[in-house]
């Protein structure tokens, strides 16, 4: 699969990941008692509750970043990591279980990808009427009206690509624009 065909498939496939995971048996066995037993599942992908420090610590795991946007008020973060390497941070509501099959909730994911930066100029260039912006952090990012929900973002240097998914068409723009969007530290 060309660069081009494999972008087009990560922006169809955001959910769709995570949801495969949850049909491969990925329900909550309600033994979430450690961290590394929790961040363990959600690398192994079975999508699991975390905390910041949770979070960081699966990224400390994989020996790779993680992208999010950080805590947000009356949201618990769900951690999975598909088969393909690819790792779904989604912020749920309170009180909603991990793994639940919704597109209504902000997700940020994280691709690794060899040369990030060009990939989405190759993409901006292919589709009628996607561009390329600059974030306020000095991220590149790909902005396609016709796929609004999904805002691409990347690093000059860096190995990966981040996707910032939103049913609300503006908060994904918002974040992905504004510098909110990092690696947990």
């Amino acid at each position: 699969m060309n660069p081009f065909d494999a972008l087009r498939f990560r922006s169809l496939t955001v959910l769709a990941l995570v949801a495969a995971a949850l049909i491969a048996g990925c329900g909550d066995d309600g033994d979430d008692t450690t961290t590394a037993k929790t961040t363990t599942e959600a690398l192994a992908g079975k999508p699991a509750i975390v905390d910041a420090a949770q979070l960081a610590d699966a990224a400390e795991r994989r020996g790779e970043p993680i992208y999010w946007v950080g805590e947000r008020d009356g949201k618990q973060i769900e951690l999975v990591e598909s088969d393909s390497d690819r790792v779904y941070v989604r912020y749920l509501d309170e009180g909603v279980e991990p793994g639940v099959r919704s597109a209504a909730f902000l997700t940020i994911a994280t691709y690794p990808e060899q040369d990030p930066v060009a990939a989405l100029r190759r993409e901006a260039k292919k589709r009628k009427n996607a561009e390329i912006a600059r974030g306020k952090d000095g991220g590149v990012v790909l902005i396609d009206p016709d796929k609004p929900n999904s805002v691409y973002v990347a690093y000059p240097g860096d190995q990966f690509q981040i996707e910032v998914y939103s049913p609300d068409v503006r908060e994904a723009l918002k974040l992905a624009t504004s510098g909110a969007v990092d690696p947990v530290r």
